[in-house]
């Protein structure tokens, strides 16, 4: 390294006995950063002169503050033992403290640790500039900026022999974190020695948000993994060639089949039609919503609705897609519970004590346990409706939907589409996407047509 002149190094050590005696001293020729930093520490009381040792932690609070630096420590120590390879046997040290200025880590050459010059150069010692006056690391903290304090720049007297480097360490929202400092005798100072320590500053940080986006996509990936096992949906995953990659624990009791023996099929294979849109589409580039498609399995088939999206590069191109299952079984059960239609009532909800009223909940309850139709009859307001709801709630469907309609309120020409529904483009004022009727959403479940008798004479031929 070349020496910096010593003229320069006199001329400052000039300027600073000027300061400490309090005469006039000429700051355009020291480094603004200096200047001030002589006058903080001025103020805050730091003696020139003072050659007791730096303040520095107890173990304990060393120990507590090494684990919780242990990561940033971890990734700038391979930086600082290659900047310790390019000055090793120079006299010079590489320091790592933290964000109050605590030495953390550092390597030098064992005859350059036991030298008087580097005697503040230990674990845990204080180099802010409360304890340590000017120097490279305790400036750098409150500029938040690279600086190098060399020979009479530094504030006390015993630390004109030195020359530091300090650049200080961000983490990713702008906070410093640590700072990191290359330290030797005073006549080998030169520039070069900041501007390597910087880039191995930057080396470090770059590390550092290496590691935090890392570690931000392993939690994401955990997130939707957790999802993706949870979800009560089917999901497959394919590729471009229609292939399945991936298929969670729904979809696997959906199509009762084992994850080894799906993963690698063409996904068209799953389903009963051939001509289904479920990987086809995906490929294309053309996402679906609520396409119904029959899943093949052992001893049967599983209804469901499929919804697709394929999966887009940067160059616009299809890499794959998701699927989405849900038996229709399923979807029939939401509709029912937010359309309400459920049964709430129960024969203990009936309240005459009559013979006639006795004797019909008899009937009503004997019947209840079968699977015929049941008619019932009577005058508007005599109670129709709750018998239908405590006939349900007593039968084999009561976990199913109950669904009263009134027939005598549906135009003669609706009846055929509210009861088995219509596709979308049916009719002029159709619903988009079309629409199930009753008996869709029933089931094998409950049906009321109430006003049966008035419906009856007018029917039309599609009931």
């Amino acid at each position: 390294m070349k020496a910096e002149s010593s003229g320069v190094l006199g001329h400052t050590y000039h300027q600073w006995e000027e300061f400490i005696a309090g005469k006039n001293y000429d700051a355009g020729e020291v480094h603004l950063h200096i200047v001030e930093s002589w006058r903080r520490c001025y103020r805050s009381g730091v003696d020139p002169y003072s050659m007791e040792p730096h303040p520095s932690l107890d173990r304990w609070t060393l120990n507590k503050v090494l684990k919780e630096k242990e990561r940033l420590i971890k990734i700038a120590k391979p930086f600082m033992t290659n900047l310790y390879k390019f000055v090793k046997g120079s006299g010079f040290v590489v320091v790592l403290t933290d964000e109050n200025g605590y030495i953390m880590e550092m390597f030098g050459d064992e005859d350059t640790l036991q030298n008087p010059m580097t005697r503040d150069f230990f674990c845990g010692a204080s180099w802010r500039e409360e304890a340590a006056g000017t120097n490279a690391i305790g400036t750098a903290l409150i500029i938040r900026e690279p600086i190098q304090v060399s020979g009479a720049e530094h504030f006390c007297h015993k630390h004109h022999s030195l020359t530091c480097s300090a650049a200080p360490i961000f983490d990713l929202n702008g906070e410093i974190i640590g700072i990191l400092d290359m330290s030797g005798a005073s006549h080998a100072s030169h520039l070069h020695t900041l501007g390597i320590v910087v880039a191995a500053a930057e080396a470090i940080m770059a590390q550092l948000s290496i590691r935090q986006k890392n570690y931000e996509l392993a939690l994401v990936n955990k997130r939707l993994t957790n999802f993706f096992n949870t979800v009560s949906d089917g999901v497959l995953i394919v590729d471009k060639e229609e292939t399945v990659i991936e298929i969670n624990p729904a979809a696997r009791e959906m199509l009762s089949k084992p994850e080894q023996e799906v993963r690698g099929m063409p996904v068209h294979s799953l389903f009963s039609h051939k001509s289904c849109p479920a990987g086809k589409k995906l490929t294309i580039n053309e996402p679906y919503t609520d396409v119904e498609v029959m899943i093949d399995r052992r001893d049967d088939v599983c209804h469901c609705v499929a919804s697709g999206e394929p999966f887009i590069d940067e160059q616009g191109k299809v890499t794959g897609g998701i699927i989405i299952l849900r038996p229709i079984k399923q979807v029939k059960n939401l509709v029912n519970r937010f359309g309400g239609f459920y049964a709430t009532l129960r024969f203990s909800d009936i309240i005459g004590q009559s013979s006639e009223i006795r004797e019909v909940t008899r009937l009503a309850t004997l019947m209840a346990t079968t699977t015929s139709n049941i008619l019932l009859q009577g005058e508007s307001g005599t109670g129709k409706e709750i018998f239908a709801q405590a006939i349900h709630n007593r039968s084999s469907q009561r976990s199913g939907p109950f669904i009263a309609l009134n027939c005598g309120a549906i135009p003669r020409e609706l009846i055929g589409s509210e009861l088995f529904g219509y596709e979308d483009g049916a009719f002029t004022g159709a619903k988009r996407g079309g629409k199930p009727g009753k008996f869709e959403l029933v089931g094998p479940c409950f049906l009321m047509k109430s006003v049966i008798c008035r419906w009856n004479n007018r029917r039309p031929c599609c009931v």
